[in-house]
């Protein structure tokens, strides 16, 4: 089954968040065997009703610039996440766990690889 491109870059971006994988498709390419019970613990499900109807009527460029403020969030959340367990590491070794944890230890030792180089 092919989804739209919105589906494709939210499901890189948040790939375990069912809600976005519904929210983010449009109903013409939505099929029933991809729908998910919606139901956030702190969210009444009437808001939790309208936030997904504001978001399907949001434009793709809209839906797409809320993907990645929540990715860098996620992003920001993690890194800072990392800086508390770890005080006595660097910012930059937190952010090469944190690309490890994201990308992989293949990726992650060809990166530092190419640091050690520069």
């Amino acid at each position: 089954m092919v989804c739209s491109s919105t589906y494709m870059i939210c499901r890189c971006l948040i790939h375990s968040n069912m809600i976005f994988w519904k929210v983010f498709c449009s109903p013409r390419t939505f099929t029933q065997a991809h729908a998910v019970t919606l139901q956030s613990q702190d969210t009444h499900p009437r808001a939790e009703a309208m936030q997904i109807k504001l978001l399907r009527q949001a434009g793709a460029a809209k839906r797409t610039s809320i993907t990645f403020r929540l990715t860098h969030s996620a992003r920001t959340l993690s890194l800072q996440n990392l800086q508390r367990q770890h005080p006595d590491w660097t910012l930059a070794q937190c952010r090469l766990h944190l690309f490890e944890l994201l990308h992989g230890k293949e990726l992650a030792h060809k990166v530092r690889a190419r640091l050690a180089q520069v």
